[in-house]
């Protein structure tokens, strides 16, 4: 789905992160956002990120590690 189509069932999004920056984004990084995200549950990989797949699997590790759903 689109992040639009996901935005139209009230899904509200915090940090987006292009898939052109994916390569560069750190753990760190990764971190903060998520914990400057109120109420964050989930994290939402758009299809088109998957060009980036090593650093789609990193995110994902991630975001599991913090106990967040993976949405693709």
């Amino acid at each position: 789905p689109r992040f639009s189509d996901f935005a139209m069932q009230g899904v509200c999004f915090g940090h987006m992160i292009p898939s052109y920056a994916l390569p560069y984004i750190k753990k760190d990084i990764f971190k903060e956002a998520v914990e400057k995200t109120p109420n964050c549950t989930a994290v939402v990989i758009h299809k088109k990120s998957r060009e980036n797949e090593s650093s789609i699997d990193e995110v994902s590790e991630w975001a599991r590690d913090m106990g967040l759903e993976i949405i693709m």
